[in-house]
């Protein structure tokens, strides 16, 4: 019987160990100081880390150029052995042959990195347990766009964010000459030739010279965005968010924001009396904007794997320095549109060309910092533009004195019903709040995601605060599986399974005139689930254990004192 007893009180024990420890909280590794990235390839599933209780990260930086493509550099030249013939008619009947005899060379290379950020925001652990035991060839956008509902409780927000950089190099070399022959293969003078073809082979006239061409083409491209992914309900939720470049704008009421005009086309592709799309089209000639930067080389500069700060945030970066561009200026179309989309038949011509600005920008940073509040998931970006340099002077351009800067993005929002109904559900449009320049995407009255793109900014001129000024335009929102319609912003769709819908919006710098701006976006997601509620619980069931434990071995203790006396 004391046997028994002492064998079932060591039972007990070990089971309480056991209960304590799988309740015991993770302590993440030390992930203080900041590191710079090195290539290398790992598991998806395996490579996430949890750095902080419930947050789940993983990340990678990958580099790849066109000599690790190719197994020889993709270089071709050949010294003229291309030869094309064709014939053409005179208008007496005589039949010429043309010959071309041409040589063409190219070379190609480039260089693509790409930095891609996983963020697991998931306080209970069960999409994290779920997502461990996949198989690790499962590609990490599946997890993205195809959940496995069944794995989400709610509580969880998938987060992809992204750095990528390309360079791109091509150089060319055409040289091709012509001789022209009669019936009879003799050499003859293109210039007696041409005056007397027949009108349906004038288009040969261009073949009487010599053409030697030389060019090359640069092209960088570097860019920034964040995907979000949460499970809503019934509902599966998408928000992607891209960085899209910059443009300069003349503030000529002096209210810091880029006003531009837009035309509304209307789409009515089923012709049922409702319109399924809507363009907008901006009105040039009575839009405030100028420019647009477009970079044609670039470095990358300092890029920092994510680690914990000193204000206990995941926090990461990417930089592209030594950034030499133009600012291409915009066409005043008189009484037209710029026509992006091919509206219309007719395209005006510019009545002058508008020369490019060549500018240098110092540097592009943007410093990513994701915490967990208590309802939310949070990123703020700490986005800084360096100054625009002349590249003659090395100074602020002269040419952009009193003009004003705008940094552009545009965010999709995406929903999907994973369990249908019969009962039509109330979807309300993205909400444009000004002038705190909110963007708020909600159902009914409960927000699922906001973008601040507003508050403050700093002018690198003299450290300055400034406000920012604030922009936007619904682009197009889709609702229903079948039915199409664009909803304003005080409109509202229903629908059953499916919406979509696109916005343009802008973070406009009043006061610039080259100098730099550090400004700080936000992104917020409002999972189902309020984080600090699902911490609060598990947090409940640790503590809850701990007294329990206690308690057991208080007894425990007794009980052994007991069969000690008994002995």
């Amino acid at each position: 019987m004391r046997v028994t007893l002492k064998n079932t009180v060591f039972a007990v024990l070990l089971l309480l160990s056991l209960v304590f420890v799988s309740f015991q909280p993770v302590h993440a590794q030390d992930y203080s100081e900041p590191t710079n990235p090195v290539d290398e390839e790992s598991d998806f599933i395996d490579s996430f880390t949890e750095m902080l209780p419930g947050i789940y990260v993983s990340w990678d930086w990958w580099n790849e150029t066109s000599q690790d493509v190719y197994d020889e550099y993709p270089f071709y030249e050949d010294d003229g052995c291309f030869q094309y013939n064709f014939s053409v008619v005179a208008e007496n009947g005589s039949i010429y042959t043309v010959q071309e005899n041409y040589t063409f060379s190219y070379q190609m290379n480039w260089t693509f990195s790409n930095l891609m950020i996983t963020i697991l925001l998931d306080p209970d652990g069960t999409f994290y347990n779920w997502l461990v035991s996949q198989p690790d060839s499962i590609d990490p956008w599946m997890y993205y766009w195809y959940p496995d509902v069944s794995a989400l409780s709610g509580d969880e927000v998938f987060i992809y964010s992204s750095f990528y950089y390309m360079d791109y190099y091509y150089y060319y070399d055409y040289y091709s000459e012509f001789t022209w022959y009669n019936s009879d293969m003799v050499e003859v003078d293109p210039n007696e030739v041409i005056p007397i073809l027949s009108e349906e082979y004038e288009w040969a006239s261009y073949a009487n010279q010599t053409y030697d061409v030389e060019d090359e083409y640069t092209y960088t491209s570097f860019g920034y965005d964040i995907s979000e992914m949460m499970l809503a309900e019934n509902t599966t939720r998408w928000m992607e968010h891209y960085f899209l470049g910059m443009s300069v704008f003349n503030d000529t009421n002096d209210n810091g924001i880029m006003d531009n005009v837009y035309e509304p086309i209307e789409y009515d592709f089923d012709e049922d009396g409702e319109t399924d799309w809507t363009e907008y089209v901006m009105l040039l000639d009575q839009s405030e904007i100028t420019h647009e930067f477009y970079a044609e080389h670039a470095e990358v500069g300092n890029i920092q794997t994510p680690y914990l700060n000193a204000d206990n945030e995941i926090q990461w970066s990417a930089e592209v320095t030594d950034i030499e561009g133009s600012l291409w200026g915009t066409y005043p179309w008189v009484g037209g549109t710029l026509n992006y989309y091919g509206n219309g038949d007719d395209i005006e011509v510019p009545s002058e060309f508008i020369e490019p600005i060549s500018v240098n920008i110092e540097r592009l940073e943007m410093v990513y910092k994701f915490s967990a509040t208590d309802d939310a998931a949070v990123i703020k970006i700490d986005q800084h533009v360096g100054d625009f340099t002349d590249p003659d002077t090395g100074q602020i351009h002269s040419k952009l004195d009193g003009l004003s800067l705008s940094l552009n993005y545009w965010s999709s929002f995406s929903s999907v019903t994973v369990i249908e109904s019969e009962d039509d559900w109330d979807v309300s449009a993205p909400v444009l709040i000004n002038p705190s320049g909110v963007l708020s995407i909600r159902e009914s009255t409960n927000d699922f995601a906001t973008i601040d793109f507003g508050g403050t900014y700093v002018w690198g001129k003299d450290g300055t605060t400034h406000d920012v000024g604030t922009t936007a335009i619904p682009i197009y929102n889709i609702t229903g599986c079948y039915c199409y319609g664009f909803s304003t912003q005080e409109g509202t769709a229903y629908t059953e399974e499916y919406t979509y819908s696109m916005y343009y919006y802008s973070s406009c710098y009043g006061e610039w005139s080259g100098y730099s701006i550090t400004h700080d976006p936000v992104f917020s997601v409002y999972p189902m689930k309020a984080p600090g509620i699902v911490s609060q619980l598990v947090f409940n069931v640790y503590t809850t254990s701990i007294i329990l434990a206690s308690v057991a071995i208080i007894s425990i203790g007794a009980i052994a004192y007991r069969i000690r006396k008994l002995n």
